[in-house]
């Protein structure tokens, strides 16, 4: 595992420069990724990672860089495939909440005939699902002729089942992740923990979702990626890393804050591990994210 070393002169200037350097990296990664993939004359892409990877920024960039070179992009949502609520539960059975990372909870049917009728150049209709109503709400038309690539977004973009259905050689696939970790004088933090003190941050923010509900579905939120995701992640043509090494800095407060509501039956020997880590942080101000910050998407 790659590790960023955060750095031992923590003064103001010191570390506002850290900040700086380490979104000049992420932003140098970035741009090398979508160049490479706007040369890419494959008009299938499919774009995956594991919970709070930087998924939603990363395709915006790509959208942003394709169109910007002439190409027409059609972004589907893997998640608009999904079952009614009824069946999203019957397929969740046995578990306190939907389990909206299994494959059983996406309708294969309608996703094959949608790729059927795409590929043989037929008309075919986009759904939106509605995650208050639990239904699919509306459908919106793709032409023949409409789009020069498309866009294939969510974790699922990875699943089996849903690489089995493109054609053999002419698609792209795209897999992002944090794959460093941090390290603090002697101590660490893997991806998987920045990954949950992202999700925890999210959630909170955007989801009304408390750190104690977070956690009580992280554990099968990992045990899907272990069996789905990261499986064929070594199938992905292109990679991103998208740890931004200052990060928890921007978010030790609210991880801290979160932590400290955790009762005794949800802690574990991770959490305690990133409270640890995270409290030997220092804190940073919001105005040292630009505004095009990947980590906009956790923090807002």
């Amino acid at each position: 595992m790659k590790t960023v070393k955060f750095p031992q002169q923590r003064d103001e200037a010191s570390l506002r420069a850290f900040a700086a350097a380490c979104e000049a990296d992420f932003g140098r990664r970035l741009d090398r990724l979508v160049d490479r993939i706007a040369a890419d004359p494959r008009r299938i892409i499919a774009l995956a990672g594991p919970s709070c990877a930087g998924k939603t920024t990363t395709a915006h960039r790509i959208i942003d860089r394709l169109q910007a070179s002439g190409k027409r992009v059609q972004v589907i949502s893997l998640d608009d495939f999904y079952l009614p609520r009824d069946q999203l539960l019957a397929a969740s059975a046995g578990k306190e909440q939907i389990d909206f990372d299994s494959p059983a909870t996406l309708d294969w049917g309608r996703l094959k005939a949608f790729l059927s009728d795409v590929l043989a150049g037929r008309p075919a209709d986009i759904p939106r699902f509605d995650f208050e109503t639990g239904l699919c709400v509306e459908h919106r038309p793709l032409l023949p002729g409409s789009f020069d690539c498309l866009l294939f977004e969510g974790i699922q973009a990875f699943y089996r089942q849903f690489l089995d259905l493109l054609p053999a050689g002419d698609y792209a696939g795209v897999f992002v992740t944090p794959v460093s970790g941090l390290a603090v004088g002697e101590t660490h933090l893997i991806p998987e923990d920045i990954r949950l003190c992202r999700r925890m941050v999210r959630d909170r923010l955007f989801r009304a979702a408390s750190p104690e509900f977070t956690m009580k579905l992280w554990k099968g939120v990992t045990d899907n990626e272990a069996r789905y995701i990261f499986p064929t992640a070594s199938m992905a043509h292109y990679r991103l890393d998208t740890f931004v090494g200052y990060e928890l800095c921007l978010m030790r407060d609210l991880i801290l804050d979160g932590l400290s509501t955790l009762p005794d039956a949800v802690r574990n020997e991770q959490t305690d591990h990133i409270e640890a880590v995270v409290r030997s942080l220092p804190s940073l101000p919001r105005d040292v994210m630009p505004e095009d910050s990947m980590l906009h998407e956790f923090l807002g």
